[in-house]
């Protein structure tokens, strides 16, 4: 039989809010170097990501023919390529250092995005969304764990929860900047624009050496 330690939570205080739970992880969060470095470039990945992640299916209706089929497909070559990056990262588990494993896969994301951009016939733009599928298992995946192992355990719901938050607010913010542009500049000029700066988000991660190493250990890093 395998003994799994049970986890004591920290105790929560009466008359606590959720909000003052959430500030309290983001206090924490901040303070900290590594786990302050990680969700801000996480969440700058995110925004980057909404033109070639969302507004693909505009591309899609102004470049090519405009047809449900089309629309199916990038859909669901998307899909199969997430899918066969979480079987990948399940099988192979990654790069020992979680952070190399987060660059991997930005900057994966960010060249398939910048030739998304330049695609001028539909199986090419859909052989480049299989691989943005592909890509997006490694970023999350890392983030995640990453997370789970630089936090001391008793704030690790409250920076889950402020994890949960960048995701869910720097997607819609993307949406309300890059949606009414994409009225005014062609969808691919925006792809290519965050392609670019998604490259260089992910070299910034490598140019930071003492972040750069820090995805190797396991143990929390010091505020």
């Amino acid at each position: 039989m395998l003994h799994i330690p049970h986890h004591q939570p920290a105790t929560r205080v009466a008359g606590t809010s959720v909000f003052a739970e959430i500030g309290e992880g983001f206090r924490y969060t901040w303070s900290h170097r590594f786990l302050r470095r990680m969700l801000a470039t996480y969440g700058i990945y995110i925004f980057l990501c909404v033109p070639s992640g969302f507004l693909t299916a505009l591309m899609i209706e102004r470049t090519f023919v405009d047809q449900v089929a089309l629309l199916t497909i990038n859909e669901t070559v998307a899909f199969a390529g997430m899918l066969l990056g979480g079987l990948l990262l399940g099988a192979t588990g990654g790069f020992g250092n979680r952070v190399r494993t987060f660059f991997i896969g930005v900057m994966l994301y960010g060249a398939a995005s910048l030739a998304v951009g330049f695609a001028q016939v539909f199986w090419l733009f859909a052989a480049l969304m299989f691989v943005i599928g592909l890509s997006i298992p490694a970023v999350q995946s890392a983030v995640y764990t990453l997370v789970q192992e630089k936090t001391d355990p008793g704030v690790l719901g409250r920076v889950f929860s402020l994890v949960n938050v960048m995701f869910s607010g720097f997607m819609p913010l993307g949406m309300l900047v890059f949606g009414p542009l994409a009225d005014v500049v062609r969808v691919q000029t925006l792809v290519i624009a965050c392609a670019v700066l998604i490259l260089l988000l992910g070299l910034s991660v490598v140019l930071a050496g003492d972040f750069y190493r820090e995805g190797a250990g396991a143990v929390p890093a010091e505020a």
